[in-house]
């Protein structure tokens, strides 16, 4: 099994014990506790957001994050507890990340001594190569931050892995009977490609932003990278200037058929699924340089199917 899957896992049990044993407490309408982002991540650390607002009669109120997972010098049972004084939106920083390790975390509130908590979320300690990705990321103007290749590559006219939705390794073949998360119908870093393999604030794009960039940047071209056929797309705005090359890497289908695509076809695959569907379910980014079809288009993808990812993170 990956080994940022594992981690994830362990983390997943942890977390699920915690709730257990933890004193149960009514929500009230009064308080308000929020799970907010992860950001400024560096190699050994992370901000992590919160938000508590409390009203009404209680004799004591603590609040923070909750951090699972495995720290320098943290907890030697993984669950590590920040406390602030700072109501309304808050932040922590936690040091002592370890290189591919996966951290569950969730912001909590203690109430007269029992524990309210909101959504846990999931974020892997960054590594190298998503660090180095961070330096490099390329602002076209859109809403995030684009990587300058392929997860899996290391330059831009680089194919990189190819990726069933949901899964987080490459494999030989791409099959309904070795593939693993049929019953996953919404990422997070376990099981988002580029979150568990870069760490950190890397993720696979949404429907919403593969749409913006097809949209929002209106300078686009099909050509040679480095003798490598793919769309090349120019930033606007604030991003005007700078550009990222998606080369035409194609799709993995099961054997017999395997690589199709590549070399004529730009098709990358987004975290979303299309709601009712369940045939082709994926939204993808795809672009053909056909004689019959020239098109950027957002497509619909079998989930089966190993595609190429781009990963981004929010500015």
């Amino acid at each position: 099994m990956n080994k940022h899957l594992l981690s994830f896992l362990l983390v997943s049990f942890s977390v699920a014990a915690l709730l257990i044993v933890a004193p149960s407490c009514k929500k009230d309408s009064s308080w308000d506790i929020r799970t907010g982002k992860a950001s400024d991540f560096t190699k050994t650390s992370v901000v992590l957001e919160g938000i508590f607002n409390g009203e009404g009669d209680y004799a004591s109120a603590k609040h923070g994050i909750v951090v699972q997972g495995r720290l320098s010098d943290g907890d030697p049972g993984g669950t590590n507890w920040f406390y602030t004084d700072k109501k309304g939106t808050f932040t922590v920083t936690v040091e002592g990340l370890m290189a591919g390790e996966g951290y569950g975390w969730y912001a909590f509130a203690e109430i007269d001594h029992a524990v309210v908590i909101d959504d846990i979320k999931y974020f892997g300690a960054p590594t190298d190569k998503g660090l180095s990705l961070i330096e490099n990321a390329v602002d076209l103007g859109t809403s995030v931050l684009w990587a300058p290749y392929n997860l899996g590559a290391s330059t831009p006219d680089g194919y990189g892995s190819y990726f069933a939705w949901g899964e987080v390794a490459e494999k030989d073949d791409y099959t309904e009977f070795n593939y693993q998360t049929f019953a996953v119908f919404a990422l997070d870093a376990r099981t988002d490609a580029a979150a568990c393999n870069l760490g950190g604030p890397w993720r696979m794009p949404t429907y919403e932003e593969f749409d913006e960039l097809r949209t929002k940047c209106t300078v686009r071209s099909w050509q040679q990278y480095n003798g490598v056929y793919g769309l090349k797309i120019f930033g606007v705005g604030e991003g005007e200037g700078n550009w990222i090359f998606l080369p035409a890497a194609g799709k993995k289908y099961p054997e017999p058929n395997g690589l199709m695509g590549d070399g004529s076809e730009c098709e990358y695959s987004s975290s979303s699924l299309k709601e009712g569907e369940t045939t082709n379910p994926v939204w993808g980014l795809l672009y053909r340089d056909l004689p019959s079809q020239r098109i950027l288009t957002l497509g619909l993808y079998n989930r089966i199917w190993g595609l190429p990812i781009r990963p981004v993170m929010d500015k």
